[in-house]
C-alpha cells in the first residue's frame, strides 16, 4: 500500500472546505428576508427533483441504464438548481455573506456602511 500523496490530501482538504462554504452560503442565502421568496423556490425544487423516485425514460438517457449512472441527472439538476439560486440572488448580499464566510466576519445586519472623515483637533 503507498503513501498517500501530500498534494492529494491538500486537494481533497480544499474541496470539503469550499463544499461546506458554498453549504453555508445558501443556507444564508435561503434564511435571508432580502431574497425573494419566489427565488427560494429554485434550490426547493431541486432538493424535491433530487427525492423523486422517478427517473428519466431510459429512451431519452441510455446511458443511464448503466448501474450507478442514474444518478448523474439528480446531481446536475441539484448543482444547476444551487447555482442559479446564487447567480440569481442579490449580487451585494451574496458578496457579503461570503466575506463573512471566508474570513470568519460575525454577521452583523446592523452594521451601516459609511465613509468618515478625521479631525485633528491641533
Amino acid at each position: 500500500m503507498r503513501d498517500p500523496n501530500p498534494n492529494d490530501i491538500r486537494i481533497l482538504t480544499n474541496f470539503v472546505q469550499t463544499f461546506r462554504k458554498y453549504g453555508l452560503l445558501l443556507f444564508r442565502l435561503l434564511t435571508s428576508s432580502q431574497v425573494s421568496a419566489w427565488l427560494k423556490i429554485i434550490p426547493i425544487i431541486s432538493v424535491l427533483y433530487l427525492l423523486n423516485p422517478f427517473d428519466p425514460p431510459q429512451f431519452l438517457l441510455p446511458f443511464l441504464g448503466m448501474p450507478g449512472l442514474s444518478a448523474i441527472d439528480d446531481i446536475t439538476v441539484l448543482l444547476i438548481g444551487f447555482k442559479l439560486f446564487v447567480e440569481l440572488s442579490p449580487t451585494y448580499l451574496v458578496d457579503r455573506l461570503w466575506d463573512e464566510i471566508e474570513y470568519d466576519i460575525p454577521a452583523d445586519d446592523d452594521a451601516i456602511d459609511a465613509t468618515y472623515t478625521y479631525l485633528d483637533d491641533e
